[in-house]
């Protein structure tokens, strides 16, 4: 499906190092627990501005 949208996006590359706090809140993420994990992806789901 995404190569329909976008025939380059396997060679895409992204230098996440650059990044450091997206890294940091990655490992956050990662140590949760599952229920942990549930909920920050709620907060973030109900908190994404969709306004066109």
């Amino acid at each position: 499906m995404l190569k329909e949208i976008d025939d380059e996006y396997r060679t895409t590359l992204i230098n996440l190092a650059k990044y450091h706090l997206i890294m940091f809140i990655m490992t956050k993420i990662v140590k949760m627990t599952k229920e942990d994990q549930n909920q920050v992806a709620l907060f973030l789901f109900n908190n994404i501005n969709l306004k066109k």
